[in-house]
């Protein structure tokens, strides 16, 4: 009888490569950041040039207004990425241009250190901050850590008292310079059909936070009148009583006058 000889290739199992496995995980989570950064960053550009025209300062305030097409834009319920997650998306794109503008390399910078440094003014406080975490390889725990310290140092979280913020916004209000461009009908003209419509949208946005402006101013009159006129009303109830005690301590006066001459 023939002896059954196995297949030896069948009986052996192939060796773990767990370097390979390591390699290929970091591979795999690199390409998603990437791919996610990327498509961020694509996305932020995109909204910045049509939204908001490359307006860095517009688009990276925080101004519930921004855009009242870029608002219609996120309470699409059909849009697949969260408002929020879109408005800093565009943040971060024009911190990019801003960046670019000032010739600061940031290829070194993950997107996660990025959506941190959004939270500054784009200034040179930021600039340092960026050269040291390129410098110092800061996680992005640690940069948020240096941000949050740096922003509880800001002067402007300091309550500013209502004259003084009344006194900015008259400033800001003589600094308006509107009528240059009316007196420049030719640079309005020079600009691009997309660009003037932006520019009325403005304007008109600009006339709708002055008549809120000017109710609030009125309303914070009427207040303020209101608080004047208890004052007043207060101070002539003062002045009332003194005067009756004054006349009421006269008649006893007198009263006692009178009773000490009938004694006599």
């Amino acid at each position: 009888m023939a002896e059954n000889k196995s297949d030896p290739g069948t009986d052996v199992v192939p060796a773990i490569d767990q370097k390979l496995i390591d390699e290929s995980v970091t591979f795999i989570n690199d390409t998603i950041v990437k791919t996610i950064y990327k498509g961020s960053l694509e996305i932020g550009k995109y909204l910045l040039e049509k939204f908001f025209d490359n307006d860095i300062k517009l688009a990276s305030s925080r101004n519930p207004r921004k855009s009242d097409s870029f608002q219609q834009l996120c309470k699409r319920p059909d849009l697949r990425v969260d408002p929020t997650t879109l408005s800093r998306m565009v943040r971060v794109a024009s911190q990019e241009e801003y960046l670019i503008e000032s010739k600061v390399a940031t290829d070194n910078l993950f997107y996660s250190h990025k959506l941190e440094l959004i939270k500054l003014p784009n200034d040179k406080k930021k600039l340092d901050l960026i050269k040291r975490c390129i410098k110092e390889k800061l996680s992005t725990r640690t940069l948020a850590k240096i941000i949050a310290e740096t922003r509880k140092e800001t002067p402007s979280t300091i309550e500013q008292s209502p004259l003084k913020l009344l006194s900015n916004i008259d400033s800001s209000i003589e600094k308006a310079n509107v009528p240059t461009l009316l007196l420049q009908p030719d640079k309005l003209a020079k600009m691009k059909s997309k660009t003037r419509t932006k520019t009325k949208e403005s304007a008109e946005r600009l006339l709708e936070k002055m008549a809120v402006l000017e109710k609030e101013c009125r309303t914070l009159i009427s207040t303020i009148n209101k608080f004047e006129e208890k004052k007043l009303k207060e101070q002539e109830a003062k002045e009332k009583k003194k005067q009756e005690l004054l006349k009421n301590k006269a008649t006893k006066k007198t009263a006692k006058e009178k009773e000490k001459m009938k004694t006599a």
